[in-house]
């Protein structure tokens, strides 16, 4: 494991890192079901910290470096974190002071503070330096003695029907059978290069890293991204194996000297829903790309297409699912009644790789279940093969894809309705052809007297939310466009995708 260009690690030492890690923690009163914050970076230390947490019996919660305070005030309270581990200097952020103003009001529950690199933290804190110094476990022997497969481990944040993000939280035995599935999938071994550029406060990231480690294959983990650099780092690591989204490989692949560079990767992965040009090129240059299905509550990489298959065939979303531990299957997405094969309706997951439960929220988690077990996704597709292949056909509900993360609108319309002179909002989203993501629109309707322009409102949002969270555009409106019919629900959004695609079409 190496993070470029700082330093690497090899699996024995990583070992030895964690047992140190795992007993410091302990010593310092950490116990099992205890939330463990990581809003790290993509690096060796976000793994030391998460196995570390992992041996206690803690629940890690990942948090993207992208997020704000408000984000990142709602994830530590939903878990109730009481370590929050960061690296003050990353990227120039003022990581150090965002907890200081979250611990100065009061209102996380935070008791630690684990800093990693070497930048300025005024918060009362302990360096990661510190908890590789030799250390007794509090009650003696080895720490997380009674730690089970069933034993929480890592939460990921949802957006779903509500406006604040779920946690969907994963046990041992989902991560350990998932990563194993994988690395089978794939058949990455001991002789692969993983390029590990996606983050692992995601499920796609996490997976993929937590799969090349069950290879004891050497994974290069990227702090920082450039889709651009995507070539140069393949030809410079000799990458075997990459993940990535439709966005990032689109833009890598752009300079038509790419490909040339590209001679070591055998088999990657993409997830996007235009992928057959992407594809079609890797594979004439001998690099096998199939496309993938996957969700917080059901890990990254849940299903991917036979990497024997021709390109049509690879190039749609969904796949065979990873372990036949897993079940799906289509129901009509008003009675719930089961599809036959071929019958498109809302996918179904039950089986080893689902999540347990919503931290903190029994009412999202019974809702998320059907009462024999099944996880309702909200995706939209239909099954083959037996029930073990699908294909994913897209939301049912209004959730956007917005640079590879899925965010529910609802978070972005009340960070909009935060600003004093907006009255009333909506926002949707429009498919950017290029990229097969979505372009955030907004609607705003002032508070009668008041004005504000688009303008102002993305600055808005720029200072309180994630960079990919900000609209693309805010139209200020008189009232929300609508066209009238039966069921009003749809109907409002139908006219206001069609309204932002006129606006965007016209900028």
């Amino acid at each position: 494991m190496s993070t470029e260009p700082e330093h690497g690690l090899g699996y024995q030492e990583l070992e030895h890192q964690v047992q140190r890690v795992a007993k410091s923690l302990d010593a310092m009163g950490l116990r099992p079901g205890d939330a463990f914050a990581l809003w790290l970076p993509n690096c060796v230390e976000w793994f030391v910290l998460h196995f570390a947490a992992a041996r206690l019996g803690l629940v890690t919660v990942p948090l993207n470096t992208r997020y704000l305070v408000t984000e990142v005030r709602h994830l530590l309270t939903t878990s109730r974190a009481r370590l929050l581990a960061i690296d003050p200097g990353f990227h120039g952020l003022d990581f150090a002071g965002a907890v200081e103003e979250l611990v100065a009001d009061g209102s996380v529950p935070l008791e630690h503070v684990v800093t990693v690199g070497a930048g300025r933290c005024d918060v009362p804190h302990v360096p990661f330096a510190a908890l590789l110094e030799p250390t007794a476990a509090a009650h003696g022997g080895e720490p997380g003695d009674q730690i089970t497969e069933q034993t929480p481990l890592v939460v990921f944040g949802t957006s779903g029907t509500t406006s604040a993000p779920k946690l969907a939280l994963h046990p041992h035995s989902n991560v350990v059978r998932h990563s194993e599935a994988v690395r089978e999938g794939f058949g990455l071994t001991a002789d692969d290069v993983v390029l590990g550029m996606l983050p692992p406060c995601g499920a796609y990231g996490y997976t993929v890293a937590l799969a090349a480690m069950a290879a004891g294959a050497r994974l290069v983990l990227l702090p920082t991204f450039d889709p651009v650099q995507l070539p140069e780092l393949v030809a410079e690591h000799g990458v075997t194996f990459l993940a990535a989204t439709e966005p990032i490989l689109r833009t890598a692949l752009a300079e038509p000297a790419a490909t040339a560079k590209l001679g070591s990767w055998r088999i990657g992965a993409t997830a996007g829903g235009s992928v057959a040009e992407i594809v079609g090129l890797l594979d004439s240059g001998g690099t096998v790309l199939v496309n993938v299905y996957g969700a917080s509550e059901a890990l990254a990489l849940t299903a991917f297409r036979d990497p024997v298959g021709d390109v049509a065939t690879r190039s749609v979303p969904g796949g065979r699912v990873a372990d036949p531990g897993l079940e799906v299957k289509a129901v009509h997405v008003d009675s719930g009644a089961p599809l036959p094969e071929g019958g498109s309706g809302e996918l179904l997951f039950r089986g080893y790789c689902i999540f347990t439960e919503y931290l903190g929220n029994p009412a999202a988690t019974a809702a998320a279940f059907t009462e024999d077990g099944w996880y309702r996704s909200g995706d939209r597709g239909r099954v083959s093969d037996g029930g073990t292949v699908f294909e994913y056909q897209g939301r049912l509900d209004d959730t956007l894809r917005l640079k590879g993360f899925l965010v529910d609108p609802a978070q972005i319309e009340e960070t909009l309705l935060t600003h004093p002179a907006v009255g009333e909002t909506q926002v949707v989203g429009v498919p950017d052809v290029a990229t097969g993501e979505d372009i955030a629109v907004g609607f705003v309707v002032p508070v009668p007297g008041q004005t504000v322009t688009g303008e102002e409102l993305r600055s808005w949002c720029r200072q309180r939310v994630a960079g990919y969270k900000i609209p693309g555009h805010v139209e200020i409106v008189a009232e929300i466009p609508t066209t009238p019919s039966a069921n009003g629900d749809k109907a409002l959004k139908r006219g206001l995708r069609e309204a932002a695609a006129g606006l965007l079409g016209a900028n």
